[in-house]
């Protein structure tokens, strides 16, 4: 299953109980047909997709404890607004959304440090006016993504982290 599939198809199902249609079911994809389930606790949802690729898992919420490749955490201080793990196979990683009082440059400058420490490679850096953006990758095949957008108060941060996504 491709990354494009992995998550636009939770999305869909996502939308799809939404709107009030079956929490379990099959959908069509262009890789083939999906079986879906979903199922809530409190305000976590869990997404499971089989297909002919194998298995998807997507847990995702506010209260969902991000599952980030050691060396990589929630930025100190930051309020968590949403959490998702994503697990395929072998590949899994979490996208992380969160809201800090620090500047973006900071923020950053945090991340690096931490990848830097943890053996990642920096391999992209961009700086614009209110928005950083910093990735990298191990040899090992781990790699990350950060966005630090402060054009409003807060800093809106995106942590993107795992393993064969």
């Amino acid at each position: 299953m491709r990354l494009a599939s992995v998550l636009l198809a939770p999305a869909a199902v996502l939308a799809l109980s939404a709107c009030g249609s079956e929490r379990e079911g099959t959908m069509q994809t262009e890789d083939g047909e999906v079986a879906y389930e979903i199922s809530e606790n409190g305000e976590q949802t869990n997404v499971r997709l089989n297909g002919e690729d194998g298995e998807v898992t997507v847990d995702t919420g506010a209260n969902v404890k991000p599952d980030l490749p050691d060396g990589l955490a929630v930025y100190p201080g930051a309020k968590v607004t949403s959490a998702s793990n994503v697990g395929m196979g072998e590949a899994a990683g979490a996208l992380v959304s969160m809201e800090s009082g620090d500047a973006p440059e900071k923020i950053v400058g945090w991340y690096k440090d931490k990848a830097r420490a943890a053996g990642y490679e920096i391999e992209t850096e961009v700086s614009t006016d209110a928005l950083r953006i910093v990735s990298g990758k191990t040899a090992d095949g781990r790699e990350f993504n950060v966005v630090a957008n402060g054009d409003d108060s807060p800093t809106t941060v995106q942590l993107t982290a795992g393993r064969g996504l």
